[in-house]
């Protein structure tokens, strides 16, 4: 018994009508190539591995086969199920729902051909994703640089089949969640396209407006740049830092965030503690495109210092920091950042940068009624980033329940 039969149904064995069966048994598998004596002047639409991230296809090329990458060999047509062989955990999968013509797929991918009356392509295409799939990919992980799998090993994966009747509703119900999941994050895609165009609209395209000030980032805040390092040093006080990683993957810094624990001299302390209303940019980094990314402050911490790679913008009389940080956010200030970035294999700003980089500052009733605009468009797409989490979250949990046979004793007409 494996361990996705253990796992399945209650009293560690499946309930009736569902089976545990090898998927070289119930579906074809890399069933139809092109031949090598394809006319040159046959095109077609291909998919790359890059071309398919978790369900989605994200693009086509089109091509001849005389100019086409040699991996352009397998044929999909309507319900075949693709999976990744090249680092399978990231999960490279997508089902063809709707009627295909002339598209040919890397050889990178195992495309699967559900038998009709043992699998439903749909259902494959479910559990592709389940945890138990997924902790398979991962055994793959094991000592390699470059995890694949290779046809024999898709044929003798094992999964569990209800009925073909039972797998349809199953699936169906799945894809519900999918659907939503899919049109919440258009939504938030859409969002973030409009709040980059008020960006632009709001900030980068008033340079020319008499009423706005064109501003030195040095004359517009007082310019602190950190040396506090990671270090635990006996006999220095307990700080919390605020870390490069916390300012690039967070647009505000509060107490939500866990902070690490370091230690701290009391000059340090006093001088590189973080204030409500300072923004954190970062100072440093690998590609200059990740030079001056910025953080707002909302909340005055305790013994939180600001660490090293980082700099803390406080905002000098009549300038918001709030908007200070959208401003940096916005096209025209990327391109500065980017722009006076210094380095060969690691990019940084210099003191004078800070002279030389300019932003945009209207008078401040105009900076509060920006910050208030951006801020309404920035929670809108925070609500929405949670509400398709919480839809992920709610999949995985039927997931569990639904591709191992745990809620078969749910009566029919449950689905």
């Amino acid at each position: 018994m494996t361990e996705m039969n253990r796992k399945a149904g209650k009293g560690g064995s499946l309930p009736e009508g569902w089976r545990e069966v090898r998927l070289g048994d119930v579906c074809a598998i890399d069933n139809a190539t092109l031949s090598s004596k394809t006319p040159h002047d046959y095109r077609f639409e291909y998919i790359s591995l890059s071309d398919v991230q978790s369900g989605q296809l994200i693009q086509t090329k089109e091509f001849s086969f005389f100019e086409a990458p040699l991996r352009a060999r397998r044929i999909a047509k309507r319900g075949d199920v693709l999976l990744s062989t090249v680092r399978p955990n990231l999960q490279g999968f997508y089902i063809f729902r709707n009627t295909v013509k002339d598209c040919i797929v890397s050889t990178g991918f195992a495309v699967l051909t559900p038998k009709p009356n043992l699998l439903d392509s749909g259902y494959l295409f479910q559990i592709l994703f389940s945890r138990y799939m997924l902790s398979m990919y991962r055994s793959f992980n094991v000592g390699s640089n470059y995890p694949a799998i290779n046809s024999l090993d898709v044929k003798n994966f094992n999964i569990v089949i209800p009925t073909v009747k039972r797998q349809k509703s199953i699936a169906s119900l799945l894809a519900t969640w999918d659907t939503a999941i899919e049109k919440t994050e258009a939504l938030i895609a859409a969002k973030q396209k409009q709040f980059k165009w008020l960006l632009k609209t709001l900030i980068s395209d008033q340079q020319n407006n008499p009423e706005w000030r064109k501003v030195a980032l040095k004359n517009a805040c007082e310019i602190i740049t950190s040396p506090v390092d990671k270090k635990t040093v006996d006999g220095e006080l307990p700080v919390k830092l605020c870390n490069y990683t916390d300012v690039y993957y967070n647009n505000t810094i509060d107490s939500t965030i866990k902070f690490m624990s370091a230690t701290a001299k009391p000059q340090e302390i006093e001088k590189f503690s973080i204030v409500q209303d300072d923004v954190i940019i970062t100072k440093d980094s690998e590609t200059p495109s990740d030079i001056g990314v910025p953080a707002y402050v909302e909340e005055t911490m305790n013994n939180l210092l600001c660490g090293y790679h980082l700099t803390i913008l406080r905002p000098k009389k009549h300038i918001l920091g709030k908007y200070v940080c959208y401003a940096l956010a916005s096209p025209r200030a990327k391109y500065e950042f980017y722009r006076f970035a210094n380095g060969i294999t690691r990019f940084g700003l210099t003191s004078e940068s800070y002279q030389k980089i300019e932003i945009l500052i209207p008078p401040l009733p105009e900076q509060h009624n920006i910050s208030w605009i951006l801020d309404v468009g920035k929670k809108e797409i925070s609500l929405l980033k949670n509400l398709a989490e919480s839809y992920r979250i709610q999949k995985r949990g039927l997931m569990q329940k639904l591709l191992t046979g745990e809620f078969e004793r749910v009566e029919d007409s449950y689905f």
